[in-house]
């Protein structure tokens, strides 16, 4: 049995859908959900990339977490 997550945060980063990924020699991907399963504790991430081909990778595989940057206002 899988248990899937779409909201789930990596070392305080929090990754929703869409949130971009890089992968280790694999290039950036679309995070689409966080997979365990259940039986044997393994854990991975299921991605796409931008040709909108489905892939899944270790959770060790990542390299960085692109966040959009937020515009904040400074009085």
């Amino acid at each position: 049995m899988f248990t899937e997550k779409k909201d789930w945060e990596l070392n305080g980063i929090k990754v929703q859908p869409g949130t971009e990924l890089t992968i280790k020699n694999k290039g950036r991907m679309k995070f689409r959900a966080f997979v365990t399963n259940d039986e044997t504790d393994k854990c991975w991430v299921d991605c796409f990339d931008k040709d909108s081909k489905f892939n899944s990778f270790a959770v060790t595989q990542i390299k960085r977490v692109h966040r959009k940057n937020k515009m904040v206002r400074r009085y």
